[in-house]
C-alpha cells in the first residue's frame, strides 16, 4: 500500500481529493455539461502533475499564482494543485477589466497566470504581461506562453507532502463596494474547517451534487460551495453562463442536483419556472439565498414554491467565503413570523454578537442595532499587504464585519445594512438597504441604489439613484412621495437621480464607491 500519514485526511483540499481518489476513484468530482468531466482519480493525478509542473517553473512555498479562467474542469484542478504545491491562489474574476486585473496582480505580486482564450484580448492590455509566466488553458490557435496540457504531460504524477495547515492557500478579493477590493488571506485550516461547517449549514447529503450556476471566478462560492461538496465526495457541476431558469432546472433534473444558489436578480423568475415545473427539482435538498438583502415578498414567493428547501444565510469573504448564519429546515415552523427577514442563527462553532461604537456587546432583544462581530474558526488571516485594514477588523480573535444588525433572544440574526453604507442624517441612522427595498417596489422602477449626499442642515441626506423602466415617465417627486408614504419621513430621499445603469462589482453587488465617483459632481450640490 502507498504510505499515507494518519490524521492528515482533512488538512487541505489536496489531501481531501487524494482521500476521495482512494475511497471512490471512479466517482465524478467535476463536470461541465457538454464539456468534459474528471473523476476523483483523474483530478488527483492531474492536480499532482500540475503541482509538480509549477514547482518545475521555479514556484516555491508561498508564491502567488493567478488564474483568469472560464468555468472549466481545469479551474478545479488549479485550486487543488495550488494546495498540493503549497502556493497561493489568486483567482481573477472573469468579468474584470484589464485595469482591475493589473491591480490585483500587482498587489499580490503574482508572476504566473493561467488564462483561457476569452481573456486573451484583455491579457494583451495588461501592463505587466511581459513579466508574467503565462499558461494557456485550452488555447485556440495562436496563444502566448506555455500550453497547460503539455505542462501536465511533461510533469510527474507523484504526490507531494501536505502543506502546513496555517499556510495561506488563497487570496480572495472582497467585492470592493466602497473602493479598491482587499485581498483576504484564507488558510488551508480556515477553508477546510469552513467546508465541514458548510456541509451542515447547506444541508449537504451523502454523495451531493452542487449545481453551480454562478461563475467559478466568484471565489466566495468556491470556498463555500465547491470545497464542502468535494469534502463530502460529491460532484461539482459547472453550469454558469447567461442565466436561464429553464436551463438550470433542466440540469438539476438531469444531474440529480441536491443544492443550488440562486442570485437575487433572477430569484423571482426562478420561482415562477420552478412552480410551473415541479418535477425538475425534487432532488434538491436546499436552495440558497445569500449575498444581498432581498424583498421579503419575493423570498416568500420562492418559499411558497419550494417549501422547506428554502435556505437563507449571511456570510462574507473574511470568514473564508462561507456562511456565518443559516436558517434550518424547521425554521418555517418555529418562527414563521420572521423567516424572510432573518438570515438565521450562527453556524456550528461560530459566535455572533452585536456591539456598540466602543465594541461593547449589546442586548439580544431584536431592538438593539450595532455592528456584528464574529468569533469563528474560519476567520481569515488578514488582508494581503494591508496591516492597517487588518487591524481595523481583527481584534483578540474577533472579526468585526462592518455589517449592522440585531440579534433576538433566540439567537436569530437580522441584517440592517453595511456600517460603511450608513447615512447619518441629523443624528438619525438611515440604512440604504431598507430604503432601496421600498423604492424597488415603486411601479416604473427597474432598480435603485441609495447613497449619501450632503445637506446644509442635517449633514447627510439619502439620495436615490434610480433606473426607470423603458417608457416610464416617473418623476423625482413621485419617487420621494412613494417612499414617504411607506417609511418614516426622515428616511425618505430628498433627491432622486435617474441613470441608465447602476454599476456592479464582479460579485454582483452595487458598487457604491464607483457610483459615488460617477455622480460626484451632482452629489456635491446640496439640497435645501
Amino acid at each position: 500500500m502507498e504510505p499515507f500519514a494518519p490524521g492528515s485526511t482533512l488538512n487541505d483540499l489536496g489531501t481531501v481529493v487524494r482521500v476521495n481518489a482512494l475511497r471512490s476513484p471512479d466517482s465524478v468530482a467535476v463536470k461541465v455539461p457538454g464539456g468534459g468531466s474528471r473523476t476523483y482519480l483523474e483530478l488527483d493525478e492531474r492536480s499532482n502533475r500540475l503541482a509538480n509542473a509549477l514547482g518545475g517553473l521555479g514556484l516555491e512555498r508561498g508564491d502567488r499564482i493567478a488564474a483568469w479562467l472560464d468555468d472549466l474542469c481545469e479551474y478545479v484542478e488549479f485550486y487543488v494543485a495550488v494546495a498540493k504545491a503549497n502556493l497561493i491562489a489568486v483567482p481573477l474574476n472573469a468579468a474584470l477589466t484589464h485595469y482591475e486585473a493589473d491591480y490585483q496582480i500587482e498587489l499580490t505580486g503574482a508572476r504566473t497566470l493561467l488564462y483561457t482564450p476569452s481573456q486573451t484580448e484583455r491579457l494583451e492590455e495588461l501592463e505587466q504581461r511581459d513579466e508574467l509566466t503565462l499558461i494557456a488553458v485550452q488555447p485556440q490557435g495562436g496563444h502566448r506562453g506555455l500550453e497547460y496540457e503539455q505542462l501536465l504531460l511533461d510533469a510527474s504524477a507523484a504526490p507531494r507532502p501536505a502543506p502546513p495547515t496555517d499556510d495561506v492557500w488563497a487570496i480572495s478579493f472582497t467585492s470592493g463596494t466602497t473602493g479598491h477590493p482587499k485581498g483576504a488571506m484564507l488558510t488551508h485550516r480556515s477553508s477546510v474547517t469552513l467546508g465541514l461547517t458548510q456541509q451542515q449549514a447547506l444541508r449537504i447529503p451523502v454523495s451531493p451534487v452542487n449545481i453551480r450556476a454562478v461563475s467559478m471566478s466568484f471565489p466566495a462560492t468556491v470556498q463555500s460551495h465547491m470545497v464542502p461538496h468535494l469534502m463530502a465526495g460529491g460532484t461539482e457541476v459547472l453550469a454558469a453562463g447567461a442565466w436561464d431558469s429553464e436551463r438550470i432546472l433542466g440540469l438539476v433534473a438531469a444531474e440529480r442536483g441536491t443544492h443550488i444558489y440562486v442570485p437575487n436578480p433572477v430569484m423571482e423568475e426562478f420561482a415562477e419556472v420552478a412552480a410551473a415545473n415541479p418535477s425538475l427539482w425534487q432532488t434538491l435538498t436546499s436552495i440558497l439565498h445569500a449575498g444581498q438583502r432581498q424583498d421579503p415578498k419575493i423570498l416568500e414567493k420562492l418559499a411558497d414554491v419550494i417549501g422547506n428547501r428554502y435556505l437563507a444565510g449571511w456570510g462574507m469573504t473574511e470568514i473564508s467565503g462561507g456562511l456565518g448564519t443559516c436558517t434550518t429546515a424547521v425554521d418555517a415552523l418555529l418562527r414563521p413570523d420572521h423567516l424572510f427577514e432573518t438570515c438565521g442563527r450562527p453556524v456550528p462553532g461560530t459566535v455572533i454578537v452585536a456591539v456598540d461604537g466602543d465594541r461593547n456587546p449589546l442586548p439580544r432583544d431584536r431592538d438593539a442595532v450595532g455592528e456584528l462581530a464574529l468569533l469563528s474558526p474560519s476567520v481569515f488571516a488578514g488582508y494581503w499587504d494591508n496591516p492597517d485594514a487588518t487591524d481595523t477588523v481583527l481584534e483578540n480573535g474577533w472579526y468585526f464585519s462592518g455589517d449592522v444588525g440585531s440579534i433576538d433572544p433566540d439567537g436569530y440574526v437580522f441584517i440592517a445594512d453595511r456600517r460603511t453604507n450608513m447615512i447619518l442624517s441629523g443624528g438619525a441612522n438611515i440604512y440604504p438597504a431598507e430604503l432601496e427595498m421600498v423604492i424597488d417596489r415603486c411601479p416604473g422602477i427597474v432598480e435603485c441604489a441609495v447613497v449619501a449626499g450632503p445637506h446644509p442642515r442635517w449633514g447627510q441626506t439619502p439620495v436615490a439613484v434610480v433606473v426607470r423602466e423603458d417608457g416610464a415617465d416617473l418623476t423625482e417627486e413621485q419617487v420621494i412621495e412613494y417612499a414617504k408614504e411607506r417609511l418614516a419621513s426622515y428616511k425618505k430621499p430628498t433627491r432622486v437621480i435617474f441613470v441608465d445603469q447602476i454599476p456592479r462589482t464582479t460579485g454582483g453587488k452595487t458598487a457604491r464607491g464607483r457610483l459615488k465617483e460617477q455622480l460626484a459632481a451632482v452629489l456635491v450640490q446640496p439640497q435645501a
